[in-house]
């Protein structure tokens, strides 16, 4: 015997069926599952549940980090440079929020200083931070910086001067310099395990937002974050110098300019 499984006794009232509340439930969930089906196939899931980073650059009030900053300064006299060698103490702190004049929240943070860990914290600037959907700024007194991108994401490239103008320079004991010059910021490792100072970190990003040297010019900048604690590390040579001597090492033939190293101590 011959069935046809359209006929009106194996499917008797199609219309009615249609309004039966359980069976458009079950035709609503038959067509979820395929979709979710087809969408997993070629998926990660990743793509449906993208981390975008910001625990790297945590903003709440209350929150403080210290850091001992080392430092080489040159001081070019007109025939040597002279060299000045500092160790210096820093803590930032998120006192408050505001609302900038772009409609943003912005953390504003408390920066001291201290020359030994004995001694009491002298308040040194008022600077400010925050996150907007794709990125992540520091304001360094007139100075507005990029620090990182969103989402987080290994070879993602950007522009750390975007507030920069191209000509800006800062003062380095009296000396000018084009600290920002050819920076090109790149995130290169993300959620490695690294020991900075005495502190292990599991979730660390290393973003580098300057590599570039010539004769008489060296701009490195290399920034380093940990997952739910901020910055980490920091490390920059900013120098220039008219000592044409290739082989003789940056370090010993700058004349103006600074290496700066910023390692995290303590923060909460």
């Amino acid at each position: 015997m011959n069935i046809n499984i359209f006929d009106a006794e194996t499917f008797p009232n199609k219309k009615s069926d249609m309004k039966n509340p359980i069976y458009l439930l079950s035709i609503i969930l038959f067509s979820f599952l395929l979709l979710s089906s087809s969408c997993r196939e070629g998926s990660t899931l990743d793509d449906f549940n993208l981390d975008m980073g910001f625990d790297y650059f945590p903003l709440e009030v209350g929150k403080y980090m210290v850091y001992q900053v080392d430092s080489t300064v040159y001081d070019f006299d007109g025939s040597t440079p002279i060299i000045i060698e500092s160790t210096t103490y820093v803590k930032e702190e998120l006192v408050d929020t505001a609302i900038d004049n772009e409609g943003d929240t912005i953390y504003v943070l408390e920066r001291f200083e201290r020359k030994a860990p004995s001694e009491p914290w002298i308040i040194k600037d008022v600077w400010s931070a925050k996150i907007t959907d794709n990125r992540a700024e520091r304001f360094e007194e007139n100075v507005r910086l990029v620090s990182m991108v969103f989402p987080v994401k290994e070879g993602a490239d950007f522009d750390a001067t975007l507030f920069i103008d191209e000509n800006f320079t800062i003062s380095v004991e009296g000396e000018i310099i084009e600290a920002y010059k050819n920076w090109s910021s790149e995130i290169q490792e993300v959620g490695t395990m690294e020991s900075i100072g005495s502190l292990d970190f599991d979730n660390i990003v290393t973003i580098i937002h300057a590599d570039d040297e010539n004769l008489i010019e060296k701009r490195y900048s290399q920034s380093k974050y940990a997952k739910g604690v901020g910055l980490v590390h920091r490390e920059e040579w900013i120098l220039d110098t008219q000592n044409l001597t290739e082989t003789q090492p940056w370090e010993e033939k700058a004349e103006i300019g600074y290496i700066l190293t910023q390692t995290i101590l303590e923060f909460n």
